[in-house]
């Protein structure tokens, strides 16, 4: 049986996206070392929600940091490379290669 490779960590390089996977993986652990030092360690549904939250704030500050940062002029050719439609749109791109390669 052939085996094929897996395209999440193409598509992760590909997007740039891993960067922000790692940030949100460091600010996940440091809040629940946080909540663990204060003697209220978090269960595995609080865990979800802080990696919920964590998301969605890297997500807006991407948003919000190419929205308002000065636009830098275009020089030569400026077809895309990936064509993808921002951050979220790339984890639906993982999580559906994800289940493509999984079935």
């Amino acid at each position: 049986m052939a085996t094929k490779d897996h395209p999440g960590p193409k598509l992760l390089a590909k997007t740039g996206a891993l960067p922000l996977a790692f940030l949100v993986l460091i600010l996940s652990l440091a809040t629940w070392y946080f909540f663990y030092i204060q003697s209220m360690p978090l269960t595995a549904g609080d865990t979800a929600v802080v990696v919920v939250f964590w998301i969605v704030m890297v997500i807006a500050g991407k948003w919000l940091l190419s929205r308002y940062s000065p636009r830098k002029k275009k020089t030569g050719n400026t077809k895309k490379k990936f064509s993808g439609g921002g951050s979220l749109c790339h984890g639906l791109h993982l999580i559906i290669g994800h289940l493509k390669y999984c079935r």
